[in-house]
């Protein structure tokens, strides 16, 4: 073989092995665009500051459903203000756990919403209680109740079941507390009837008796209190002590043991709406749950322990695509449809609303007692 046709040959072999490498390379591409793997998620959470205790449950249930670590969670501290809410999104805009957010709280989710917007991130909101708050994007969900889900309840207990004429109401001055005093104040006046007396207090104040004083006056028949765990056992705890003889009525926050336990027999007889997590129920997931959950952090859990659980085991089930966009994200949550979960039947509706259901209930004996709705 002449030197020129070893040369030749030579460059048809070199030819051949970078054909065969470019083949392989672009196999190897096509396969792995065609995986799919767990979200990436952060969490925004009160981990410190007034919201500390929902903080701290939300984080413990989410990394008891996450054991097998069926996604990747980062966890980032609001420290229970929306200026830290925004900074802690912000940091998560130049990391790597991106897919989807979870952020915890009215005030600081409504602070991120337009970061998350504009990044066309998914955000999965939860403890946030203004209304209609998930249909104000594309990118948005919510697992709580809403004021526009629970006070309408809470006017039909005072109304239908209590006979009540003359009703007040004591709430939080944010987000939170006007959702629930906006849809109360809606339903009672469908009834024709009016609220006597409306107050409301910040979640810094600790001396809610300038508030009550003025209620008192109207000689309610009914006072409705939407606060959180410390300031709503506070207030009751003043309206005892004040001698304000009323019923009381409040949300489902009562109904957990932070509240009762501090609380005790103050809270005997007051009226709420609470889910079924936080009665005695028969169902394997909720005993399964609530075992497991004590074994790990020594302690009874709460219903934002339980709704964090539910959340990763909700995510958990979304599998992402190489090139998935925010929105496909969406879309395959929304696919999920209805949920069995540790909070009971889960719906996720059309506005991106995930749901449970909430019973009319009242303390009787120490006791969360349960009745039907007239």
């Amino acid at each position: 073989m002449s030197k020129t046709n070893r040369i030749v040959l030579l460059i048809i072999v070199v030819v051949v092995i970078i054909f065969l490498v470019m083949v392989v390379s672009n196999k190897k591409i096509s396969t792995t665009s065609g995986t799919s793997e767990s979200l990436r998620v952060s969490s925004i959470l009160s981990l410190t500051g007034p919201a500390a205790f929902f903080g701290e449950e939300t984080k413990n249930g989410m990394e008891l459903a996450n054991t097998n670590k069926q996604i990747d969670i980062a966890y980032e501290d609001s420290a229970s203000t929306p200026a830290q809410g925004i900074s802690a999104f912000s940091k998560i805009l130049i990391g790597n756990n991106k897919d989807l957010v979870i952020v915890s709280l009215s005030s600081v989710a409504s602070a991120v919403m337009p970061q998350a917007v504009a990044a066309k991130i998914p955000v999965l909101q939860t403890l946030v209680s203004a209304s209609d708050i998930a249909s104000k994007s594309p990118y948005t969900f919510r697992y709580f109740t809403s004021g526009g889900q629970e006070a309408p309840i809470a006017a039909d207990i005072a109304i239908k079941n209590l006979g009540a004429k003359k009703i007040a109401m004591l709430y939080s001055n944010d987000e939170y507390g006007i959702a629930y005093f906006d849809a109360f104040k809606s339903r009672v006046e469908e009834s024709g009837l009016s609220l006597v007396g409306s107050e409301t207090f910040t979640n810094k104040d600790t001396d809610y008796r300038t508030q009550l004083t003025k209620i008192a006056f109207t000689k309610p028949d009914i006072i409705y209190i939407i606060a959180l765990d410390k300031s709503l056992v506070a207030i009751i705890k003043q309206v005892r002590e004040m001698n304000i003889k009323t019923t009381l009525m409040t949300n489902w926050i009562l109904s957990n043991s932070s509240v009762i336990g501090s609380a005790g027999s103050l809270v005997e007889g007051v009226y709420f709406t609470t889910p079924s997590f936080n009665f005695e129920s028969p169902d394997l997931v909720v005993t399964q749950f609530r075992s497991d959950y004590k074994n790990v952090y020594g302690k009874e859990p709460s219903a934002y322990a339980a709704i964090a659980y539910d959340i990763v085991n909700i995510l958990g089930r979304i599998k992402k695509s190489s090139g998935d966009s925010g929105l496909d994200t969406v879309q395959k949550i929304k696919e999920l449809g209805s949920l069995k979960g540790v909070m009971g039947d889960l719906t996720i509706d059309a506005n991106k609303e995930i749901t449970f259901k909430l019973y009319p209930a009242k303390i009787e004996n120490g006791k969360t007692v349960t009745f039907e709705l007239k």
